[in-house]
């Protein structure tokens, strides 16, 4: 071949796939464990029915650990736990509503789920959230040829019962073709050593190793750990408008999409090319429709309790989380942090006060009995004399809302 004409076709070749902004390998994992683990699936079909979901109307703190692979001996490729940090940061602007952030679509909603980078690993030892991993081999991944591999001895994965595990990788490679990531749903590998998310590194955050246009925004993880909370493409995976996300508010469509522009598909509907769930760029993405929104809520309801239970917060480190909870007067909690072994709980809601409080140690553990010394006028006395000095979580549930407070006890 002509040198020239070769240059050329390499150009055209690239310029012709930078539209393509997300190719997500997550309808592949269905297929996969169909394949392997036909008895891990949960097979309810009265769960892709959300009407008769009572939403509590808390927020969800998940926490996560990063484990990024590099390539041999060499810190070239290393991911810099800042882009780890931005990409935590850009997960809680797409899931939340915050002023100039992501998810400020008119359409779109605070889904009042969080994520917080867990600082204590799976024996209770203090963490950054992000492990390192030394593996040419697995570095440039091949699914799902050495995904047990990875996931169980190369960078072996925290209890998928209490983390969202998230593997970095340098590329992956299935059917023969390069994806960006992959993550598994709920109902096929929930809390197996399967269920996280895998990553390719240069869609992982801002600002860091190898990041480039269009995908310089951070929303693929927003993207697959939709997969991981349920979440189908808006296309349902058929190009024929007949597929179903299992969502009533998004609009029907054909196949997957690669742009900005508006386009009208099956007779009338404008394509949501805003929705984080289709294959749209980085930067148009802006938003998780009310129905999106309710049905992630019922899956970490129903399948994932334990890994957003307050317990686990503690567990795994993110007890800082918990002051985004319900704030306000009616629940305080004084002194804080006690020396003299007695706190006193003030609880005025202006009705009938709450019935239960539990309490619970720094390591997540059900704190019973403590003494009710005294109950007057709202406020509880509770005897924490004899009790190791720490951090306790008070936690109490009011007209479905979840209060949280954190109390330093310093006994002599």
């Amino acid at each position: 071949m002509n040198k020239t004409w070769g240059f050329w076709l390499i150009i055209f070749v690239f310029l012709g796939h930078a539209g393509e902004a997300q190719v997500c390998g997550t309808p592949l994992s269905r297929a996969h464990i169909l394949k392997t683990h036909p008895d891990w699936l949960y097979l309810n079909e009265g769960f892709e029915k959300t009407e008769d979901f009572v939403d509590p109307s808390g927020v969800f703190v998940i926490p996560i650990v990063f484990h990024v692979v590099y390539p041999g001996d060499s810190f070239l490729y290393l991911v810099p736990d800042s882009q780890v940090h931005s990409q935590v940061r850009i997960l809680n602007e797409t899931y939340g509503r915050y002023e100039g952030g992501a998810n400020t679509d008119s359409l779109g909603a605070n889904s009042r789920i969080q994520f917080c980078l867990a600082s204590r690993d799976p024996e209770g030892n203090p963490s950054t959230g992000i492990t390192h991993s030394n593996s040419f081999r697995y570095y440039n991944f091949s699914y799902p040829a050495e995904e047990d591999s990875l996931k169980k001895f190369i960078a072996p994965f925290w209890d998928s019962r209490y983390y969202l595990n998230v593997w970095v990788v340098g590329s992956i490679v299935a059917d023969n073709s390069g994806i960006e990531g992959y993550a598994y749903y709920p109902t096929d590998a929930a809390t197996t050593y399967l269920d996280g998310v895998v990553l390719a590194n240069d869609k992982l955050g801002e600002g860091g190793y190898g990041i480039a246009e269009p995908e310089s925004h951070g929303r693929t993880l927003a993207h697959e750990a939709g997969h991981y909370l349920n979440l189908y493409h808006t296309w349902g995976d058929s190009s024929n408008c007949n597929g179903s996300d299992f969502v009533t508010d998004t609009p029907p469509c054909s196949g997957p999409y690669f742009y900005c522009t508006e386009r009208i598909q099956c007779d009338t509907y404008f394509r949501q090319i805003q929705n984080y769930m289709d294959y749209t760029p980085d930067s148009c993405q802006n938003l998780f429709t009310m129905g999106q929104i309710q049905r992630m809520r019922k899956t970490i309801f129903a399948l994932r309790p334990a890994l957003v239970s307050v317990e686990n917060l503690v567990r795994t480190g993110c007890e800082s989380a918990l002051d985004s909870f319900a704030v306000g007067g009616e629940f305080v909690i004084y002194p804080n942090p006690s020396t003299t072994g007695s706190i006193v709980v003030s609880i005025q809601f202006g009705d009938q006060n709450p019935t239960e409080i539990k309490i619970y140690d720094e390591f997540g553990r059900f704190v019973s009995p403590i003494k009710n010394v005294s109950q007057d006028r709202g406020a509880v006395v509770f005897d924490f004399r004899g009790y190791r000095s720490g951090l306790y979580v008070f936690q109490l549930m009011h007209e479905g809302k979840l209060w949280v407070r954190r109390v330093l006890i310093q006994n002599e």
